[in-house]
Order: structure tokens, then sequence, then C-alpha cells
């Protein structure tokens, strides 16, 4: 996958830059911006977890355990430990 790093500095009052306003309104950080050729414009992802959550679905689906026990998809309490303790840590 190829990608681009760009590094914005807090300015010396902590506040985000301009140039990082350009990209988030509200100068979140860390943040991901991800080209699509169907989007004309890039998608803005701020926070940790979703980003990581957002990268692992498209790219890295090996490292997400399976979400329910066998017999209980999509019933409450039916999650897998493995799914539950990833969950928690995002």
């Amino acid at each position: 996958m190829d990608y681009d790093i760009n590094i914005y500095k807090r300015q010396s009052n902590k506040l985000a830059p301009p140039a990082l306003k350009e990209v988030h309104p509200l100068g979140k950080s860390p943040l991901i911006t991800v080209a699509s050729t169907t989007n004309a414009k890039p998608l803005v992802l701020a926070e940790s977890a979703a980003i990581i959550e957002y990268l692992c679905d498209y790219f890295a689906k090996h490292l997400v355990p399976k979400r329910y026990q066998e017999g209980k998809e999509g019933q409450v309490g039916g999650e897998t430990e493995q799914w539950l303790r990833y969950r928690f840590y995002m």
C-alpha cells in the first residue's frame, strides 16, 4: 500500500496549525485521509480507534478476530471472547 506521511506541528499555544485545520476543521490528530477512485474528495478519519478499525476492515482483515460464536450470529451476548477483547482495546 502506498502512503504519504505529513507532520503537523502544534503552534506554541498548543493549537492546531492552519495547515492541519485545512484537512480537519477542528484540527484533530491523529488523522488519516484515504483517497479513492470512487470519491472525488478523500475520506478524513480522526481518532485512533476509528483509524485502526478502518485500516483493519480494508487492509488487514486477518487481524480482526471472529465476532460471533457459531450459531450465535447477530445475538446480544453471542460475541467471542477474542472479539470482546479486541473491542475493549479499541
